[in-house]
C-alpha cells in the first residue's frame, strides 16, 4: 500500500540539549542518528522539492537532504548570541559542504 503524503518540504531535527528542560538529561542526537531519522523520514515522505536536517551535517547530505541555511545571529538552540562563531556557518561553508557532498556546485 502506497501512502500519499503530498509533501513538498520535510525536515527533520538534531535534539539540542538546553539545561532545565525535560529532554536535557538525554542529551545531544549524535550525528549518525540524525542521518538515521533523515533517511528514514526521507524514504517515507518522498518530499517533491526539498529535504532538510537541521543542523546539516556531511552525513545527512549522503541521505538526500538538499537544502540548507547558513546562520547568523541569535538561534534559540545556541549559547552565543553569535550564532556564525558556534554552531551556524557561512554561506561559503554551505557551498563548500554541497560540494563536498557531490552536489553540483561551482566553488
Amino acid at each position: 500500500m502506497e501512502l500519499a503524503f503530498n509533501v513538498k518540504v520535510m525536515a527533520v531535527m538534531r535534539r539540542i540539549p538546553v539545561p532545565s528542560t525535560p529532554l536535557y538529561e538525554k542529551g545531544q542526537i549524535p550525528a549518525i542518528e540524525l542521518t538515521k531519522i533523515a533517511a528514514v523520514t526521507r524514504l517515507v515522505t518522498l518530499p517533491k522539492r526539498a529535504m532538510n536536517a537541521h543542523e546539516v551535517t556531511q552525513m545527512t547530505l549522503l541521505t538526500g537532504v538538499n537544502q540548507l541555511y547558513a546562520e547568523y545571529g541569535a538561534n534559540p538552540r545556541d549559547t552565543a548570541s553569535q550564532t556564525e562563531k558556534s554552531r551556524g556557518f557561512s554561506v561559503r561553508q554551505a557551498w563548500d559542504m554541497l560540494w563536498e557532498a557531490g552536489y553540483g556546485v561551482s566553488k
